[in-house]
């Protein structure tokens, strides 16, 4: 038909489809030198007296030059030995693909210092003897089935997860101190016997202390025999904390008072800068637990050998000894679901806050707010809305 535009909108249609197959030709060509280009995960291995660069089985290299090297889904494999006290630095994994630090199989690893600066690493199955510092580089650093003999940790890193492992005997120092932090997480750990090394120390000595960070969860540890505190918010420089969880916890202050246990608090949630601290389904003995109102604060369904503070908003929670000498009977006992009793223990002394029969530890779930989020136990089970502590 004269005056049509086909004629000529068919040459402009060949022109794109040839444009369209040169660009999808490109992109095929391209493809194997993209997938090439990704990194291969591989696995680097180091020994107390590595050397070079080649970091194999057969030429293993130094642990500092293992994590210098290693990307992302690499993994690191340490031969026995003890390692020192390296100052460990990188680029680190991802959140996608973590490298991983562990000891070959059957290898008892040390070391006297682990200082990280890598972001995205997870640690496993190390023992240290004097230092755990989880730099603020080091963000979503993650530590599990940890033997800390006798050493302190300062976690400082956003991210960072220290769980499974086993805290004790330290001297003069805190187990586990976090500052600056935030998303910090507690979880499945023994935490006990932080000390004084002599009844004229002035050592602030705690199993946990928590300054001047947001968003940390302490959950499901065993802590115990710290001489200062359990569990102890703290003031730091005033920066301020907020957003703490701390639940499914056996909490001990000192199982028996001494000159290097002195006995200070088993809890204390005090600190003014805090709000948004939520304590839920603890068992909290051998210590005074200390609390005061405050912005956001949730005390709920725990167990209390003893309550420092008579005006503590607590809700349904099992105490059994209060500050007498403030009032005849604190304020909030008798409401809320509150009530006094004392709950049996398997072996209190031996820090085994497990309950021993199936009522002491009962409160009535319809006298008090109803919870939202299931709680999760020592043991990781989802208690019963009745339950006060930790264990059912």
């Amino acid at each position: 038909m004269p005056g049509s535009p086909l004629p000529v909108s068919q040459p402009r249609r060949r022109v794109r489809l040839a444009a369209v197959a040169l660009s999808i030709a490109t992109i095929a060509a391209f493809a194997p030198l993209t997938a090439s280009a990704a990194h291969a995960a591989t696995t680097l291995t180091a020994s107390p007296t590595g050397a070079g660069t080649a970091c194999s089985a057969s030429a293993p290299c130094t642990v500092a030059t293992a994590l210098a090297k290693a990307r992302g889904g690499d993994v690191v494999v340490l031969m026995a030995g003890s390692y020192g006290a390296p100052v460990l630095t990188g680029t680190g994994g991802s959140t996608a693909a973590p490298i991983r630090v562990r000891p070959a199989t059957g290898a008892a690893v040390s070391f006297s210092k682990v200082q990280t600066y890598l972001p995205n690493v997870t640690w496993s199955g190390l023992t240290v003897t004097l230092l755990l510092y989880v730099y603020p580089s080091a963000v979503n650093t993650v530590v599990e089935n940890f033997t800390m003999a006798k050493a302190g940790s300062f976690l400082r890193a956003n991210g960072t997860v220290v769980r499974n492992s086993v805290f004790s005997g330290g001297i003069d120092r805190d187990a586990v101190q976090i500052k600056d932090a935030t998303g910090v997480t507690l979880e499945g750990n023994v935490i006990r016997d932080y000390r004084l090394s002599s009844s004229t120390s002035t050592a602030h000595v705690d199993c946990v202390q928590v300054y001047d960070a947001a968003q940390v969860r302490i959950v499901r540890n065993s802590i115990s025999g710290c001489s200062n505190a359990g569990v102890i918010l703290s003031p730091g420089i005033g920066l301020g904390i907020s957003g703490i969880e701390i639940s499914g916890n056996f909490i001990q202050g000192c199982i028996v008072v001494s000159t290097t246990c002195k006995g200070g608090s088993a809890l204390d949630v005090r600190e003014a800068s805090a709000s948004n601290v939520v304590v839920r389904n603890n068992s909290i003995v051998d210590g005074a637990t200390r609390l005061v109102p405050r912005t956001g604060l949730v005390f709920d369904r725990n167990i209390v050998s003893y309550l420092a503070d008579c005006t503590a908003p607590i809700t349904a929670s099992v105490v059994q000894a209060w500050n007498s000498g403030a009032c005849a009977t604190p304020a909030r006992l008798g409401l809320d679901g509150n009530r006094q009793g004392t709950v049996a223990f398997v072996n209190r002394p031996a820090g085994d806050l497990h309950v021993a029969d199936g009522v002491s530890f009962t409160i009535d779930p319809g006298a008090t707010v109803a919870l939202t989020v299931p709680v999760v136990g020592r043991d990781g089970t989802v208690l019963r809305t009745s339950t006060a502590g930790a264990d059912d």
